[in-house]
């Protein structure tokens, strides 16, 4: 935004929205702090205003109720309704009201009467011996303000007689358990609202003072006399009701809400929970926070302008410092152009004690600085162009140029150590040529010599690589009459597997032909006993059975035979199995021993293997060593030759380097 802005410039745009933002800052702090205090002000104005007509309503009607009980515990209210056919207590007794009641002189209307609503005194003596209620209205009585021992406030009502506003109040009296009449009154509430109405507040003139019925929202007060004894529908003070209610206690509150017109109200009401009443104080939101509004608009004005004053005198001093920088400015732009005389136009700036001064006074410093190390510099290099490397400086650099110093140093050093060491090379340059003249010449008779050394190595090698391929013709015969043999004893393994299966098979069935032979065995011993059996039984049956004895012993020698047989062939399948058994072990030893034997033919066949490719490698190697000799003959000879040109070019050397050392001797170091 400012990248080719003049610096006053670009300082005044900052600076002018430094102000105006701390402006509008100090002004928002202000305003907040303002509307804080002025509507804390107000709405403490409007409390102060609730609590104190909360408490004159209080106290008024409390003073009332103070004086009606009174009243109604004095002796002669209570003999007038014991002896209400008394003359003479009830004249004492009206003398008694009519005087109780000038002396308060809050009471529009004061009256002894029976329980049913029949009055025995009043005020008013046209109102004695009438009769106030009956039917439902006396029963509504009776169920409510007679039914308890204590006072009932009815609230503010209109008089039927005068139609005034007045507090109506009621106050049995009982004897025995049974009400035997009460005290009615009527307190002026038009007294009460006057001292109200006069107690204005302080910037609100406006405002509306309302009082309302808690519980049945009727209005007990309002500057509009139609609405008394009438139901509010104002929806602020419906809301407001509904908060009483549920809270019940007398602290005081402050609501805001839009009417049915769409103005925004204030209201600020106090609950009096023991009479059941509210009283609230009304006023718009307009007219509440007029003078928060002024207030803002003239700590708007005021920031506004002195802003501008501000900005103004800011623009005239930075206009004035900005021509001294621009001449500033031009100055160090000749001077990093290396105009060193760039300080001359600053000259009348020089004597100020500001940051110009300061500014100039650095500019003269810094030019005077410039040419000194210029010329220190160009003092040293055209001293070392002379060939001069041991010139001291006379001039200290200061700041950055410390290391323009130091390099200049270390280059001057660096030179002078370079030209010392090239004059001490050269001496023993002259001294390096001449030995390598002397061993160019050794070389080459070293080289032939081992030339003819490699022509013997070279017949030697050819007579081993002759030997070898032998060997490895030998190595591959016994490698193929090593796996024929393998083969052989490999198959003679198989054929002795093949003949421990056979053994195996014979060993199974031999083992089938025991059982047999067990069965037979068994058989011949069952046949034996089966002849016993016949003996006996033929025995038994004397004459009749001697053939059949004669057939059964028949049967029991041969049963005996039989088993003698099976015996003789039990006897001849062990020995049977014994002999397979030893032959099947033989037959398997002999096939490990077979497998033994063809895993040493495999081993010797794969050594032998080994050793025909080992050979055969062999083979190749000095074949590649044959190769590589050949190789180093041809080389050996180059070396010969190269050796007598480096012995001529040695030569040579030596006059260029006698040369150099003649050179390098004119610098001083």
């Amino acid at each position: 935004m400012f990248k080719n802005v003049k610096i006053a410039t670009r300082i005044s745009i900052i600076v002018t929205i430094i102000l105006l933002t701390g402006f509008f800052s100090l002004w928002k702090l202000i305003d907040r702090n303002m509307t804080r205090v002025v509507d804390s002000e107000i709405k403490n104005q409007m409390t102060d205003a609730v609590s104190s007509r909360t408490y004159i309503i209080n106290n008024y009607v409390q003073s009332a109720e103070e004086y009606m009980v009174a009243f109604a515990k004095s002796d002669e209210v209570r003999n007038a309704l014991k002896y209400p056919d008394n003359k003479e207590v009830i004249a004492r007794a009206q003398q008694y009201t009519v005087d109780f009641a000038a002396v308060k002189g809050v009471f529009e209307g004061l009256y002894i009467a029976t329980p049913e609503t029949y009055v025995l005194t009043h005020t008013s003596e046209g109102a004695i011996g009438i009769t106030t209620r009956k039917g439902e209205a006396l029963k509504q009585l009776q169920e409510t303000a007679l039914s308890t021992d204590k006072l009932s406030n009815l609230g503010i009502v209109k008089s039927p007689s005068t139609g005034n506003m007045v507090i109506s109040m009621y106050y049995p009296l009982f004897e025995d358990g049974e009400c035997i009449g009460f005290v009615g009154s009527a307190v002026y509430a038009s007294q009460l609202m006057e001292s109200l109405i006069s107690l204005d507040v302080k910037g609100l003139p406006d405002s509306e003072y309302v009082f309302l019925n808690a519980a049945t929202g009727e209005y007990l007060y309002n500057e509009d006399k139609e609405l008394i004894s009438t139901i509010t529908e104002e929806k602020g003070y419906l809301d407001m009701l509904e908060l009483v209610n549920k809270d019940n206690s007398d602290e005081k509150g402050i609501m805001e809400y839009r009417d049915s017109e769409g103005v925004e109200q204030v209201v600020v009401y106090q609950n009096i929970p023991e009479r059941n009443w509210v009283f609230a104080l009304k006023d718009t939101k307009k007219n509440v926070y007029g003078s928060l509004t002024g207030i803002r608009r003239t700590t708007a004005v005021v920031c506004v302008v002195m802003a501008d004053i501000i900005i103004v005198c800011l623009i005239l001093i930075l206009s004035s410092l900005g021509k001294k920088l621009k001449l500033i400015s031009s100055s160090i732009e000749q001077l990093g152009d290396m105009n060193l005389d760039a300080n001359i136009m600053l000259e009348k700036y020089r004597g100020q004690t500001d940051e110009i001064g300061i500014v100039c006074s650095a500019l003269d410093k810094t030019c005077s600085n410039l040419k000194q190390y210029i010329g220190e510099v160009d003092t040293q290099l055209s001293i070392m162009s002379e060939g001069d490397f041991t010139h001291n400086k006379k001039v200290a650099f200061a700041g950055e140029f410390v290391k323009l110093q130091e390099s200049m140093d270390k280059i001057r050093e660096s030179l002078r150590i370079s030209f010392s060491e090239i004059n001490t090379v050269t001496g023993e340059l002259v001294i390096g040529a001449q030995s390598v003249a002397d061993s160019s010449g050794n070389l080459a008779g070293a080289a032939s010599k081992a030339n003819m050394l490699l022509a013997q190595i070279d017949e030697h090698v050819s007579d081993i690589t002759k030997e070898l391929s032998e060997s490895a013709e030998f190595a591959i015969n016994a490698r193929d009459e090593a796996n024929d043999a393998a083969a052989l004893v490999e198959n003679g393994r198989t054929k002795m597997v093949e003949l421990s299966e056979a053994m195996k098979q014979i060993q199974e069935a031999t083992k089938a032909i025991e059982g047999i032979s067990n069965n037979l065995d068994s058989i011949a011993k069952q046949t034996n006993i089966l002849a016993l059996n016949a003996l006996v039984e033929a025995s038994r049956a004397g004459d009749v059975g001697r053939g059949f004895s004669v057939v059964a012993d028949e049967i029991r020698t041969l049963a005996e035979q039989s088993g003698e047989a099976a015996s003789n062939a039990y006897d001849l399948i062990n020995k049977t199995i014994l002999s397979v058994e030893e032959g099947i072990r033989i037959g398997e030893e002999t096939s490990a021993y077979l497998e033994q034997v063809v895993n040493q033919t495999n081993k010797i066949d794969s050594a032998v293997s080994r050793i025909a490719e080992s050979t055969a490698a062999q083979n190749d190697k000095l074949q590649s060593i044959n190769d590589r000799l050949d190789e180093i003959s041809e080389s050996v000879e180059v070396t010969a030759a190269m050796a007598e040109q480096s012995a001529a070019a040695s030569i040579e050397l030596d006059d260029q380097i006698n040369s150099l050392r003649d050179n390098v001797n004119q610098y001083r170091v």
